[in-house]
């Protein structure tokens, strides 16, 4: 927005700087000018507007001349709310899920950790790899000549018997007898 200002010619117009706005017409001095709240930016001179940070960032500072000044939810977080004013807009993946992607708009970035994996946090940015022959989530180990198949497993009641003639190998699979042996 444009304001005369006193201290120019008459017929001299100023311009609201970047990271400001006004909607006020025929305003008189720069005081029409306001920043930008949280959350928003202006990037070009006589806005009228600011704009929202996009969902999945956020801005603290006031009276931001860039979205460059947006930050991006860290992975294993996301954001669904444009105009995001704090870090606490970023919601973390649930435990048992995880995300590797920045500035995530949604939890649909949220992938459920594979089998033979965990995140026993949310917020989590990698699944921990469980030892052998151990469930997901919490790895407590499944008995003896049993597997867990699933994928997002959260416990040991979950893990199943291999089928007759197979045992569990270091992988926490079921592998088939060899030649001379049986189970």
């Amino acid at each position: 927005m444009l304001f005369r200002s006193p201290e120019l010619a008459e017929d001299t117009c100023s311009r609201c700087a970047a990271g400001k706005y006004s909607t006020v017409q025929g305003a008189d001095s720069s005081a029409a000018c306001v920043n930008c709240v949280a959350g928003t930016y202006a990037d070009a001179t006589a806005s009228t507007t600011c704009a929202l940070c996009v969902s999945g960032k956020y801005s603290t500072l006031e009276g931001a001349a860039s979205m460059d000044t947006c930050v991006n939810c860290a992975s294993g977080k996301y954001s669904r709310v444009a105009g995001a004013d704090s870090v606490g807009a970023c919601t973390a993946c649930a435990k048992g899920k995880y995300s590797q992607e920045e500035a995530a708009s949604s939890d649909a970035t949220c992938t459920t950790c594979g089998v033979g994996t965990y995140s026993s946090q949310s917020g989590a940015s990698v699944c921990s790899q469980c030892p052998a022959s151990n469930s997901t989530q919490a790895c407590a180990a499944c008995a003896a000549g049993k597997f867990l198949p699933v994928v997002g497993a959260t416990s040991v009641s979950e893990c199943i018997y291999c089928p007759l003639g197979s045992t569990t190998s270091p992988t926490a699979s079921c592998v088939t007898c060899g030649r001379s042996t049986f189970s």
